[in-house]
């Protein structure tokens, strides 16, 4: 491609395929060099066009890695993944299904305490802390939920 290349002709040729010759099309690196040698202008432009794309070549160059650091990314990763599961199985180990179990025969027991105190009290006459007190409780006159006619 021995054609006379103008500026127009170079700044379209590096916007297109950067400043590297290696990435011209073939037979363009010989027109380039031509017009840059007689235009300083052109100089410049290709110079410039340069030292930018050395500049984002530094930027975007990939991170140095080595075999170490890939040991310690996967090595992490596969404690987390273990994390996981083992997070789920202590949710439900014999401690805390004891914890549960008493709390709920705590629960079970309060509950048959309050009835059989409620029960045995349905029968009194109540002075009117305990009426609020069995208010409280949701408990009637008669041992049942309040209903109408039961007075505080």
């Amino acid at each position: 491609m021995n054609r006379t290349f103008t500026l127009a002709d170079l700044e379209a040729l590096i916007d297109r395929c950067g400043s590297d010759p290696h990435d011209w099309p073939r037979g363009t690196a010989d027109s380039v060099n031509a017009l840059v040698a007689r235009d300083d202008h052109a100089r410049r432009l290709l110079e410039t066009a340069r030292a930018l794309d050395a500049d984002l070549g530094a930027i975007a160059a990939p991170a140095a890695t080595d075999a170490a650091l890939v040991g310690r990314v996967l090595q992490t990763v596969r404690e987390r993944q273990r994390g996981d599961m083992t997070s789920l199985a202590t949710l439900f180990t014999p401690v805390r299904m004891a914890a549960f179990a008493g709390a709920a025969v705590g629960c079970i027991a309060l509950g048959a305490t309050l009835g059989l105190v409620i029960d045995q009290t349905a029968t009194q006459s109540y002075s009117q802390g305990e009426e609020v007190a069995l208010l409280v409780l949701g408990v009637g006159e008669d041992g049942t939920g309040f209903g109408e006619g039961d007075s505080l």
